[in-house]
């Protein structure tokens, strides 16, 4: 169970994540999720999935996604280097998915998610 679920007259994140996961063919089995449970490298939601999960996040618990950075979490996407190898070889390319792979250090966890609900915005 999460470590402080956040009930706010809806399913808590916990069940919310089950459910998108189900959905979506992602197979979590009996994970535990906590609030340190990050939701690419412990749960392998990536790339389209995760950008689904928060739209559905954020239409779900009424949480605005006007301010949100994937940067803020490490991820690359600013990166001039990486930046300048995908327009040259192309986003599917081998070498653009090793080297964004390398660089990208994911610290999105369900605490975000805690927060956003908290606050009304994911940051």
């Amino acid at each position: 169970m999460i470590d402080s679920v956040i009930k706010i007259g809806m399913k808590n994140i916990e069940s919310f994540i089950r459910d998108f996961c189900e959905r979506f063919n992602i197979n979590i089995n009996n994970k535990q999720i906590k609030s340190d449970t990050l939701l690419e490298l412990d749960l392998n939601i990536f790339d389209i999935d995760i950008d689904a999960f928060l739209q559905e996040f954020s239409d779900y618990y009424k949480v605005s996604l006007a301010k949100f950075d994937w940067g803020v979490y490490g991820y690359p996407n600013g990166v001039f280097l990486l930046r300048s190898i995908r327009n040259i070889f192309g986003a599917q390319s081998s070498i653009f998915r090793l080297l964004k792979e390398r660089l990208k250090h994911s610290s999105f966890s369900v605490r975000e998610l805690e927060a956003a609900i908290e606050s009304g915005f994911l940051e």
